[in-house]
């Protein structure tokens, strides 16, 4: 059983590196230009909170709260999503690629939501 302890982390910066990669692949998928600034011209702000990430009956579990804005509109499209993909083994590396594909799956549902409502 893989055990990750809030007090061990190896990566203090979890909570912004996570939504930052989710991000990038939404932009790899959707083909949209990923920027840090908001443009004035059509443009997408796409915000994502981890909610969970743990191991719970030999998952890895990943939940996110995402906000996902067109234009600067604060009333955009809110959703909660939850990936669960099966451990191969106990260690740390098996923890990384099980969530690796958490987030891919995320990346796909945020990127069909955003060409949804262009």
């Amino acid at each position: 059983m893989t055990e990750v302890i809030d007090s061990d982390r190896w990566a203090g910066g979890l909570e912004s590196m996570i939504p930052e990669a989710i991000g990038r692949r939404v932009a790899d998928l959707s083909g949209a230009t990923c920027l840090t600034q908001a443009q004035e011209d059509a443009h997408v702000t796409l915000f994502i909170e981890v909610l969970q990430m743990d191991v719970t009956g030999g998952d890895a579990r990943l939940r996110l709260r995402c906000r996902i804005e067109w234009n600067g509109r604060s009333a955009g499209h809110e959703l909660e999503h939850e990936s669960r993909s099966p451990l191969a083994g106990p260690t740390a590396a098996d923890f990384v690629s099980a969530q690796s594909l958490n987030m891919d799956k995320a990346a796909s549902i945020l990127s069909v939501a955003i060409a949804e409502k262009k």
